[in-house]
């Protein structure tokens, strides 16, 4: 940290990768499908803990599919996690996609178990896709979230924490949908669609000040 304050610094988002800033048309199917991604590195996802979590009796008598998007040191850990939890036929490990309008084509809500995070891309492009998120509070994740309203948000990466969050999203999947389109409507504004003009406007800035 610093530790003082910059008041000429501005943030500017990543840029996301979707096509374009239209939703995507949500994906009807009898099961109830989370799509968690980022890199397989438990030690700041918790994906353990939420396999932990899905592996319990409550969990194994619902219809539900995990799928984990994207690569990382831990996958083979995770994937012994599942077949250890016997729920690895609920979990598919989808690798990288590049295409992240084909993964909300098929995936209806994100759930992030993280312990650390900063902003994160995937549930920006999950909000500008139309879908809810279940999150923990930490980096900004919670300030993209509206409990309740547009997903779900919980303090901590722990069992209990996540098992709660879980459960309130199970009780309001049917609203899901509509939760997604909530969470659009609500945050769309806050979202920059040039970020790269943003910048590049941000540099001309100081170099024109150091010009004159």
């Amino acid at each position: 940290w610093l530790v003082r304050h910059r008041p000429a610094a501005i943030v500017v988002q990543n840029p996301i990768n979707l096509p374009n800033y239209s939703p995507v048309a949500w994906p009807s199917c009898d099961e109830a499908r989370f799509a968690c991604i980022g890199r397989l590195d438990v030690r700041f996802k918790g994906q353990d803990v939420l396999l932990h979590v899905l592996a319990s009796e409550r969990w194994k008598n619902r219809s539900w599919r995990l799928s984990l998007y994207g690569s990382g040191s831990d996958e083979l850990h995770l994937r012994s996690l599942a077949a250890h939890y016997s729920i690895a036929d609920r979990v598919r490990f989808c690798g990288h996609r590049s295409d992240v309008g084909q993964i909300w084509a098929e995936e209806q809500i994100l759930i992030m178990a993280s312990r650390s995070e900063g902003t994160p891309l995937a549930l920006i492009e999950a909000i500008v896709a139309s879908r809810p998120a279940i999150v923990t509070n930490v980096g900004d994740s919670a300030r993209w979230v509206e409990d309740g309203a547009t997903g779900f948000t919980t303090e901590a990466c722990n069992s209990n924490s996540i098992k709660g969050a879980l459960e309130a999203a199970w009780e309001s999947r049917a609203d899901w949908q509509a939760m997604g389109e909530r969470a659009r409507r609500h945050f769309s504004p806050l979202i920059d669609q040039q970020p790269a003009k943003t910048l590049l406007d941000a540099i001309l800035k100081v170099g024109s000040r150091h010009v004159s």
